[in-house]
């Protein structure tokens, strides 16, 4: 029932939110009211040769850091603040990275996408800084941003791609009330990681001898409204960090209520195994939703291209058939599918099928028994792999 009832209340609060956006600036801009300006330079990808990356304008939400300490009612303020920011249309934007210039005019969300050919190729060593700024007039009223641009290097041999909501954080996307709750009246320092994550996913990084630096992306169906508070908790929690595929809250296509989750995830995950054509894949998600039907298309698409995908247990036995009845169909075209109910078992695997390093499990299930100690372990945790320089995508 969710799976219809969710992508409904989607596009109603898409709508909703979108219109309101509108009014707002309207009446901001009618009494001379409009505040600071604010570009956010989402995380990009690409490879030596070209790079993308996805941004937004808005009016300065006011939002303030978050604490350990916050109320409820803190929390709610700034996650208002996040969906009631007044987006910014036909604003020019410019990004300059080594050479390379590109411009952009935000569509009626705010939204930007810009593409940068640089006149030599990239060193394929990671993250590229880019800058990114309003032109004209707008520009005093805006501060320029520093996006960030993954270029793999030769070294990877494999790319990781992983659902958040139920498969890194606990979301409760399975009740909507517990999920709405979670999403609102929390923030990034006390929503809690599934026990394990941050350790499987630096082995999954280092690879299979701790030197392929593989890359890792995110690709949710969480708003774009959610990106700070995403990338807060990833960065609290030690955990990899990599480009975040994210999605609109509007009129678009990918908010319609039937096939949103599923053509989202697809058309990412695709353009991603189509950006490196070298790279085979490794999908992790959850089966609260439809991770598992997106996967097996996946493989479908990409045939011997995945080299395993795990899904995190998180529903009710009827669901659990279903994911099983899947599972034999993507292990009949030959690729490993695990519905874990942890990050050990995963790793296990992983360790057995060459893509991470015997010394790796471990070390996963040693930050599962600290993650599981309670919260104080896991911060205390989380601040040694901080302060690790290897930590670092």
């Amino acid at each position: 029932m969710l799976d219809v009832i969710t992508p409904v209340l989607l596009r109603a609060g898409g709508v909703l939110h979108q219109r309101l956006g509108a009014l707002l600036l309207a009446a901001r801009r009618a009494g001379g009211r409009l505040g600071p300006l604010a570009v956010v330079a989402y995380r990009g990808y690409g490879t030596a040769a070209a790079v993308g990356l996805k941004g937004r304008v808005l009016e300065r939400s006011g939002l303030t850091p978050a604490t350990d300490h916050d109320s409820v009612w803190r929390n709610l303020g700034n996650s208002l603040r996040r969906f009631t920011a007044a987006p910014i249309p036909d604003a020019e934007v410019v990004a300059r990275l080594t050479g390379a210039t590109a411009t952009a005019t935000t569509d009626p969300e705010g939204y930007f996408r810009l593409d940068l050919i640089p006149p030599a190729p990239l060193p394929a060593t990671g993250w590229h800084d880019v800058e990114v700024e309003l032109c004209g007039p707008a520009a005093r009223r805006a501060a320029p941003a520093r996006a960030r641009v993954l270029v793999p290097p030769a070294s990877a041999e494999v790319v990781v791609i992983s659902d958040l909501d139920d498969t890194v954080l606990r979301s409760g996307v399975t009740n909507l009330l517990l999920a709405a709750r979670l999403a609102f009246l929390h923030n990034a320092r006390t929503r809690s990681p599934f026990q394990g994550v941050s350790a499987f996913y630096a082995a999954l990084h280092a690879g299979r001898d701790g030197q392929r630096a593989n890359p890792v992306f995110y690709v949710s169906s969480s708003p774009w409204n959610l990106y700070d508070l995403l990338t807060d908790f990833l960065r609290l929690n030690g955990i990899l960090e990599g480009p975040l595929l994210l999605r609109a809250w509007g009129l678009d296509a990918d908010t319609r209520p039937t096939g949103g989750h599923l053509e989202h995830k697809l058309s990412h995950i695709r353009a991603i195994l189509t950006t490196y054509r070298a790279l085979d894949a490794v999908l992790i998600g959850d089966s609260g939703q439809h991770d598992p039907e997106v996967y097996a298309q996946v493989v479908t698409d990409f045939p011997g291209r995945v080299r395993a995908i795990y899904i995190r247990d998180v529903t009710v036995t009827s669901r659990d058939e279903e994911v099983a009845s899947i599972a034999a169909k993507v292990q009949a075209a030959g690729v490993p599918f695990l519905a874990v109910a942890d990050t050990s078992a995963a790793a296990r695997h992983a360790r057995s099928v060459g893509l991470i390093a015997g010394e790796a499990v471990p070390a996963v299930d040693r930050e599962r028994a600290r993650d599981a100690a309670g919260p104080l372990a896991s911060a205390r945790s989380a601040g040694r792999r901080l302060l690790d320089p290897r930590s670092s995508g």
